[in-house]
């Protein structure tokens, strides 16, 4: 009697152990940036605010990130510059202040892993895939990755800044976090 009522449950073993893991993103130190091409020179830049929820296995290249970017919290170390980011031409933080980034598609590659997801930007919503890393231990794991954008893609930069040879058409975005189990 026992075994007929334990057997169903043996089967559910492995479909639990795929399960990907809920992680809690240590904020301090984490960091979410991204650069351009300015005449031909890298102009890096950062995101200071940016809420990550990620579940992930490594095990089985399974989960879903899901990641909130306030545009408004931009900065270049730059004045000038980040006054044109939250401007109109570029983020228009005051008409679409948050990016979103979700992906629940994960290939594992000889270098890490692909996240196939899409990014939603200034009311556009585009295919990105996030190349990355993961390394660590049940207890504490870093994801270091790196996207290639079309900014154009997206409007962003758009009117004078248009054209690739003042600001080039590809932003590259990286990202580092410090993640603990939920």
């Amino acid at each position: 009697m026992r075994i007929a009522v334990l057997a169903p449950l043996l089967f559910l073993l492995p479909v639990l152990s795929l399960e990907a893991r809920e992680w809690q993103v240590d904020a301090s130190q984490s960091t979410l940036g991204f650069e351009f091409t300015y005449e031909g020179e890298p102009f890096p830049g950062t995101f200071k605010q940016f809420a990550p929820q990620i579940s992930f296995d490594p095990a089985s290249a399974s989960g879903q990130f899901d990641v909130t970017i306030d545009l408004g919290s931009s900065s270049t170390d730059d004045s000038e510059w980040d006054s044109y980011l939250h401007g109109g031409n570029f983020f228009a933080v005051k008409t679409a202040p948050i990016a979103r980034y979700r992906a629940e598609r994960f290939e594992p590659t000889a270098e890490g892993y692909v996240a196939h997801g899409e990014l939603s930007l200034r009311g556009k919503t585009q295919p990105v895939d996030l190349r990355f890393t993961w390394a660590g231990d049940p207890s504490e794991s870093v994801l270091e990755g790196e996207a290639n954008l079309q900014r154009l893609d997206f409007d962003v930069g758009g009117g004078e800044w248009a054209d690739d040879e003042t600001i080039g058409k590809t932003v590259v975005v990286r990202t580092r976090l410090l993640l603990t189990p939920k």
